[in-house]
């Protein structure tokens, strides 16, 4: 099994090599998604047993349908986030013995196994290798198996739409193969509850890196050690083996109507704080156009006041230096009224004079002496 196992990846990444690196994303409009029924709240499914190389941790329930001697080996229950469903207790205290959700369980695995298969196929990727391609939503079918090799991502890009599906279709007999250090994102609204990947069987030896998706095998499912999933591991037949791997089953998808209903409300929100907004600013506005007409009203104001204070000034001033003018003018006048009085003389005698000294006696006949 394992000869085989290696020499089915060597010729994968030959084939793939060999294959040009770019390949046309579809542009189909959203898959409806795998219903998987009562398989949805398992992390990790399987048929014949489940083999762990501790540590791992599952985010999700286990279970193991009820085969006969199926087991589940070496996982503990403090690596499990949920519960562990089987029909014999495998030295775990925390297991569930309830063979009627397990069988139910198995069904509905059946049922989205034969319902990928089934899908219409929107792209051929036979014989590519898909490390370092982008992928739109789809279905994507192969011929053949699906191999993902090589350092570059798998993308898987959800073109902005919430509701956006991913099924990978292998050939009936068609095994995926994860290699070395490859791993697969996904960007742009893709959920890894919309991804699917309907193989015979899968082993997963990227080491260190991540996986996207819910595995449908009809087999087998194998990791190596310290991979990060994030999806769902659902054997159908056989065992899924861990080994110290991450194991997270994907919480409900988010709808895309429920993402625009979620936008619709953001900018109702921001438009109605923008509103409130603007009319703060035109508020603050009015209120400061206000404050500044009511400082020119005032200012203007009192620029009227003191031109009429300074005008009353300049006529009290004016009057001042009137009445000035006039009581000095009447003073004058007065002065000079003062300085034309009449002079009222004395009788005047002969021989003498009142404004000088004594004249000699005339000689009435011209003759002095």
């Amino acid at each position: 099994m394992t000869f085989f196992k290696h020499n089915r990846v060597a010729l994968l990444l030959v084939l793939g090599s060999l294959l040009p690196l770019s390949f046309a994303t579809s542009a189909v409009a959203a898959q409806a998604p795998v219903p998987l029924g009562n398989a949805d709240s398992f992390a990790v499914l399987a048929g014949s047993g489940v083999t762990n190389v501790p540590t791992s941790v599952i985010s999700g329930n286990v279970g193991l349908s009820p085969a006969a001697g199926s087991a589940i080996t070496a996982l503990s229950c403090a690596e499990v986030s949920g519960t562990i469903y089987a029909v014999d207790s495998n030295g775990l205290p925390c297991y569930i013995n309830n063979p009627g959700l397990l069988t139910t369980a198995k069904s509905d695995l059946t049922n989205a196994y034969d319902n990928a298969a089934a899908q219409t196929s929107t792209g051929d990727i036979t014989g590519v290798n898909l490390a370092g391609q982008t992928f739109g939503p789809g279905v994507y079918s192969s011929a053949g198996s699906i191999l993902i090799s090589g350092a570059a991502p798998l993308t898987l890009n959800g073109g902005g739409n919430a509701d956006s599906v991913f099924i990978f279709q292998a050939a009936a007999a068609g095994d995926l193969t994860v290699a070395g250090t490859s791993r697969v994102e996904y960007t742009n609204g893709a959920q890894p509850c919309n991804v699917f990947w309907k193989v015979q069987s899968a082993f997963l030896s990227n080491t260190g890196f991540g996986f996207v998706g819910t595995i449908l095998a009809l087999t087998q499912i194998t990791l190596t050690s310290n991979i990060t999933v994030e999806g769902r591991l659902l054997a159908r037949n056989q065992n899924v083996t861990l080994i110290q791997d991450t194991i997270t089953r994907p919480s409900s998808c988010v709808r895309q109507a429920d993402v625009d209903a979620a936008n619709a409300e953001s900018t109702r929100v921001a438009a109605e704080a923008a509103a409130a907004e603007a009319a703060r600013v035109e508020a603050a506005r009015v209120e400061a156009a206000a404050v500044e007409a009511a400082r020119v009203e005032a200012a203007r104001v009192t620029a009227a006041a003191a031109r009429a204070a300074s005008v009353e000034a300049a006529k009290a001033e004016a009057a001042r230096r009137l009445a000035a003018s006039v009581a000095k003018k009447k003073a004058a006048a007065k002065k000079a009224a003062a300085a034309k009085k009449p002079v009222v003389k004395a009788p005047i005698r002969r021989g003498t004079s009142v404004r000088g000294p004594a004249l000699p006696p005339v000689n009435p006949r011209g003759f002095t002496g």
